[in-house]
């Protein structure tokens, strides 16, 4: 588990990077022990196209909000 102190390392190195920026390091630093969460939503979407863009074999799953589809 990360200290307060290596977080807020990482944040100040990320803060102003672009998405795509941050997936890539994220995806170098913690290979396939990192997935993306989505619940689908336009900016999920986005995040989905830019990983898949990235390595196509990068882990993602859903995240069950009750707002996709009625059931």
């Amino acid at each position: 588990m990360p200290t307060t102190e290596t977080l807020i390392e990482i944040d100040d190195e990320l803060e102003f990077e672009s998405a795509e920026t941050v997936l890539r390091w994220a995806l170098q630093k913690f290979g396939q022990d990192v997935a993306l969460a989505t619940g689908f939503g336009a900016e999920g979407c986005v995040l989905i196209r830019m990983l898949a863009e990235i390595d196509t074999n990068a882990r993602m799953f859903y995240l069950d909000t009750d707002l996709l589809f009625p059931e």
